[in-house]
């Protein structure tokens, strides 16, 4: 039987940089920067912090780590300011470009301009 090839249904609007907050989970409430994503998964600085020990080597002793790890993306929401989140949704300007926006006081703002559809 053969497997079909799943495509990432990931949050294509955030991306590397972008301020998040954490919506669900364990570090519910928090937020923090995106620093690197890879298909649905997003690693945010300083949230979802483990401990990782590493075995002692002839170069030096072993010890422990504290870093970041993986959040999944349904878990995380645009943050513009500290305290809250907003919904990111595509729209067309007057020139025809794709622009990303969110809603504030009843107004479109524009985040950013979206990536062109391949």
């Amino acid at each position: 039987m053969r497997m079909k090839n799943k495509m990432s249904k990931a949050n294509k609007r955030l991306r590397e940089g972008d301020r998040v907050m954490v919506v669900a989970g364990n570090d519910k409430g928090r937020t923090g920067t995106i620093l690197s994503r890879k298909d649905d998964k997003f690693i945010i600085q300083g949230v979802n912090i483990r401990k990782k020990h590493t075995r002692k080597t002839q170069d030096g002793p072993g010890r422990i780590l504290s870093i970041e790890m993986a959040i999944h993306a349904s878990n995380v929401m645009l943050s513009p300011s500290e305290d809250s989140v907003v919904k990111l949704h595509v729209s067309k300007n007057d020139d025809g470009q794709r622009e990303l926006v969110y809603l504030k006081d009843d107004k479109d703002t524009v985040y950013r301009q979206a990536n062109k559809k391949k």
